[in-house]
């Protein structure tokens, strides 16, 4: 969560978690793909149409609450497990999509 993405196991974490987010593009037509506000290394998309609930692809070993409190993201936004993301994505964009309601 805070960054450091040097040990093996996490070395390409943040581009496989963007490669997962510009992939949702295929499921939902015309989202926008994007990154927390000045981390660069978590990837966002859009939900909906109007842009107004994003998902936020999280790496299955962090605490997404904590983190949202530590990043300051509002309400509008859901966290989405790159593990589940890259195995079940339907599955995973219908529940967010759902929560996002």
């Amino acid at each position: 969560m805070d960054g450091n993405y040097g040990h093996f196991e996490l070395s390409d974490w943040p581009k496989a978690a963007m490669e997962l987010a510009l992939q949702t593009k295929t499921f939902i037509p015309g989202n926008t793909v994007s990154s927390v506000k000045e981390r660069l290394d978590i990837p966002v998309f859009s939900l909906d149409e109007h842009k107004s609930r994003w998902g936020v692809v999280v790496h299955p070993l962090w605490d997404a609450r904590k983190l949202f409190d530590r990043l300051d993201i509002s309400r509008n936004y859901f966290p989405v497990d790159s593990f589940e993301l890259s195995r079940r994505p339907l599955h995973v964009l219908q529940r967010a999509r759902a929560a996002a309601r």
